[in-house]
């Protein structure tokens, strides 16, 4: 309850003025905003002997103190604590007096221990004979010690942890400090005998934020303000305070002032006075050498500051920072690193910056630099590296770690140092471009990579520090490798099978990425070439790494075994694919390699794709298409089949959204020689539903004479743009169609990849089905369903063309009756599969009901529903249900799209005259 003079008028008549302001509870001022949750804390008080409140300047520890004791019920002694009170005399008799203002005797007799001369009373005997006093007391007495870290006095600190750690009953002190006084112990954070509200509890969040700017300023509070006032200040409430202030005295809106020089700059000059000048010499000079990084430990500390002298520290520079609580927090969760409030770095920054020269400083960056280089914080080294002007430093800092960070999938971060460093340092140093290339080829700009590449091919030709030597094979090896990835390059083949072959020998053992590389995909190119010859040599590759001890060993090891899976895709059972894929989802982990791990969550996804198990292909795509470092072919091959899931299970609008968001992305990453790989998915996709005309409209955008990138068994849009020739009705070119697919089975890229080849030959056979020759049709399809079930394919046969599946479908009845083609044309018929909504009839198949074919040819002839329904003698909502039945079964919503998709599918009803619907 607030205490006024006419009460204790006795206990202040002989204070002077000074002296009863430090007993006084202090005044509010007009910006003060109350805060019920700090309130709610101190409300609390009573439950605990101590109650710390520890923060730095500025947080409102005196204004939430006075503001909670000015409303309180209970009853509440306040001491102003200054410098004059740092002596055990001096504090003690001002402490009795605080304490009188409310219980006039108490501490009357241990005030007298001090007039007596003849003996030196320790603080113990003090505190012992006060809290004495003190066990009177009836109800509780609250007495808050403001301002605590102003005592330094070894004994008035022992005479305040005697108190605290024997308390009256009845007693309760709330002490605030900017610093941590060790009043504590162990035993009373475990006895429950204190509260501490600290820096964090003090910080203002968004919502105290926009109550104080609505309570004190008085123009518009923009929106979002507010929480732009929080993350500048981080919850400081001096800040807040005083950005607000500069917007008010210079009329400036608020949110430009935020972040403004201004607001700043008087930030800045509160921290010098009011914080960093009231600390000795030695503080500041070691405080503004500790800021130099965004954090510190103690290690790093005593690094920047190893030219200091010591003598004056009782313990650890940083400890007794920490201690001082100037702006010091902890960043982890074991209190090992700590960082400066943003605001107060920038502070130290500014006046270590006018107080000393550009050597020191360089000098103070340079200690940073190599201190983070051995703690392995290439990052941080690099940033200090550049900040004390060492350049090439700094790029040879990048030289040294570039290659293990490809290694260790952590291209994102190379490609920040490469960032980081000026371009004609990187155009005149090898490793900085090929290591550019490498970063441009994941992230699928090929046309940077081939800037990067020719750079270097020049820089090896001119340079004299280069002649003819290993290092120049590896390195040409190298960007042969690089050109190879290049989807402009238009080799041969044979061409760039070679130079696979001879970069795998030239850069095995040379701890390269590029190394890596030839190993995921000399294996998986050559594997249909050479006899297998190169997949041996994988095997026995793999077998070797496996009991190398050296360095990225596992590494090398996972790189072989995926080309060994990308062998696999051409010519084994994918079944053997998809076990090889799950361990190395699991190696993948261990490591901590999210690209590879994005690519063998891919394969494994493809092989689920392939074994016709949506559900689980559609979870694993989603995962490798949505992880940041998955590269751009891994990106682009899961989105790809994600959107054939998603459309083989029917939920064909979102197919056509990830397509879409698929090439939205490429061109907003100006990846733009893969949109090709994207269109031929979406001319893929129109196929597989029966829309001939919605392929035509991405194939025409395409030049189907040009190979699209051939990775990862893909779309071949010759194949496509062959197909579509023959099913389409409207114009079919079956010919044409026939030669360009013949043409096509006679293609090496075609003959390397097992399951395009088997796509080949059902596309022919369905080709000579249309020609009239079902018969010869049959006779390309047996071997081509041979090899699909020898390989373990299913979906191979679903997702060209709805006519396929019938090709199929008659294939069994007639020539072959065998269990495989029974299981694919089971998943062909499941409900799940859009297949089922939109099959195509072959000869006398229907997908309809005798009267939903009578409700078609009515359709056909133009009728409306009651004339339908008068010619066949239902009722027209029998029509209408026929209706909806005939839109689902086609996948169309309107009566002109179901007489076209019913002439594309086949259905002749318009070419025929039904007499019924003529009168």
């Amino acid at each position: 309850m607030s205490l006024n003079a006419n009460e204790h008028h006795s206990a202040r008549e002989n204070l002077s003025i000074l002296r009863q302001i430090k007993f006084t509870l202090p005044q509010t001022s007009v910006w003060f905003t109350p805060r019920p949750r700090i309130h709610a804390l101190l409300d609390q008080v009573t439950s605990f002997p101590l109650t710390l409140v520890v923060a730095p300047a500025g947080y409102g520890k005196t204004s939430a103190l006075g503001d909670w004791a000015s409303k309180s019920q209970h009853r509440i002694a306040w001491f102003s604590v200054d410098s004059d009170d740092d002596s055990l005399q001096q504090f003690f008799s001002s402490l009795v007096t605080a304490i009188q203002i409310v219980e006039p005797t108490a501490g009357s007799y241990t005030l007298s221990l001090m007039t007596r001369l003849d003996e030196v009373i320790s603080p113990q005997q003090y505190a012992s004979s006060l809290a004495s006093e003190l066990l009177v007391l009836e109800e509780p007495l609250i007495v808050i010690l403001d301002d605590l870290h102003h005592l330094q006095d070894t004994e008035v600190i022992s005479f305040l942890r005697e108190i605290i750690k024997h308390p009256p009953p009845m007693l309760r002190l709330i002490a605030s400090s900017r610093s941590n006084m060790t009043l504590t112990s162990a035993s009373m954070w475990a006895s429950g005998h204190l509260q501490e509200i600290t820096q964090s509890d003090l910080a203002f969040r968004v919502d105290e934020v926009n109550a104080f700017l609505r309570s004190s300023f008085t123009g518009e509070v923009p929106n979002g303000v507010d929480q732009k006032l929080m993350e500048m200040s981080e919850g400081w409430i001096t800040g807040i305070f005083l950005a607000t202030l500069v917007s008010q005295q210079n009329h400036t809106a608020l949110d430009e002032t935020v972040n403004g020089p201004l607001a700043h700059h008087m930030i800045s000059e509160y921290i010098i006075h009011e914080v960093l000048e009231k600390q000795s010499i030695n503080v500041q000079n070691h405080l503004l050498r500790i800021a130099i990084p965004h954090q510190i430990n103690q290690q790093l500390a005593l690094e920047l500051t190893r030219d200091l002298p010591p003598e004056q520290w009782k313990s650890a520079p940083l400890d007794q920072l920490v201690d001082a609580g100037l702006f010091v927090s902890s960043s982890s969760t074991d209190d090992v690193w700590y960082r400066f409030h943003s605001l107060f770095r920038d502070s130290l920054l500014r006046r270590l910056n006018e107080i000393v020269d550009e050597q020191t400083l360089a000098q103070l960056h340079r200690r940073a630099y190599q201190w983070f280089e051995e703690q392995g914080d290439i990052d941080t080294a690099l940033r200090h590296a550049l900040a004390a002007g060492e350049l090439r430093e700094g790029a040879a800092l990048v030289v040294r770690h570039c290659q293990r960070s490809l290694i260790e999938d952590r291209w994102l971060q190379l490609d920040r140092w490469l960032s980081m460093l000026p371009p004609d340092l990187v155009a005149t140093n090898f490793e900085l471009l090929t290591a550019s290339a490498w970063v441009q080829q994941i992230r699928g700009r090929h046309d940077k990579m081939r800037v990067f590449v020719d750079r270097a091919r020049v820089l090896l030709s001119t340079s004299e520090e280069y002649g003819i030597t290993d290092s120049v094979r590896l390195m040409t090896a190298e960007l042969g490798l690089l050109e190879n990835f290049d989807q402009r390059n238009t080799s041969h083949p044979a061409e760039r099978r070679a130079s696979l072959e001879h970069a795998f020998d030239i850069l095995q053992g040379s701890d390269r990425f590029a190394e890596l590389n030839t190993y995921l995909y000399a294996p998986s190119y050559l594997a249909r070439v050479n006899g297998g010859a190169m997949t041996t040599r994988t095997r026995d590759l793999i077998a070797q790494l496996g009991v190398d001890s050296s360095p990225h060993a596992e590494h090398k090891q996972l790189w072989a075994c995926h080309g060994l899976m990308m062998a696999g895709v051409t010519s084994e059972h994918i079944q053997t694919l998809k076990d090889n894929a799950l361990l190395a989802v699991e190696t993948a982990r261990k490591l901590g390699l999210t690209r590879l791990r994005a690519q063998s969550e891919f394969l494994l996804a493809m092989v689920q794709l392939e074994q016709n198990d949506l559900e689980e292909a559609e979870r694993g795509f989603r995962r490798s298409y949505a992880n940041p470092h998955a590269g751009v072919l891994v990106f682009i091959g899961s989105g790809n089949r994600l959107a054939r899931t998603l459309n083989a299970l029917g939920r064909v609008d979102e197919a056509d959204a990830v397509l879409n968001d698929l090439l939205g992305r490429l061109l907003a990453s100006q990846s733009t020689e893969f949109l090709p790989m994207v269109r031929s998915s979406l001319a893929r996709i129109h196929l597989a539903r029966g829309d001939v005309r919605g392929a035509w409209t991405h194939l025409r955008a395409l030049d189907h004479s040009v190979s699209v990138p051939q990775t990862y068994s893909p779309e071949s849009v010759t194949m496509m743009y062959a197909l579509a020739q023959a099913v389409d009705s409207a114009n079919p070119k079956l010919l044409e169609a026939k030669q360009t697919l013949e043409a096509l089975a006679m293609d090496p890229v075609v003959l390397h990849w097992a399951d395009l080849e088997i796509q080949v030959q059902v596309c022919l056979a369905l080709v000579e089905h249309l020609s009239g020759d079902t018969e010869h049709a049959f006779m390309r399809l047996d071997p081509a369903v041979a090899a699909a079930e020898e390989l373990g394919y299913c979906r191979l046969f679903l997702d060209l063309h709805p006519a396929v599946v019938e090709l199929l479908r008659l294939y069994h009845q007639r020539h072959n009756t065998s269990a495989y083609v029974d299981s694919v044309l089971t998943a062909a018929t499941n409900r799940n599969t859009y297949l089922s909504q939109i099959s195509t009839p072959a000869e006398n198949f229907s997908p309809l009901t005798e009267r939903e074919e009578d409700v078609l040819s009515g359709l056909f002839h133009r009728l409306s529903n009651k004339e339908i329904a008068n010619v066949l003698g239902i009722s027209t909502l029998t029509v209408k249900s026929h209706t909806r039945n005939i839109y689902g079964m086609l996948g169309v919503n309107s009566r002109r799209k179901a007489v076209a998709r019913a002439r594309q599918l086949g259905l002749h009803h318009g070419d025929s005259t039904d007499k019924r619907f003529l009168d």
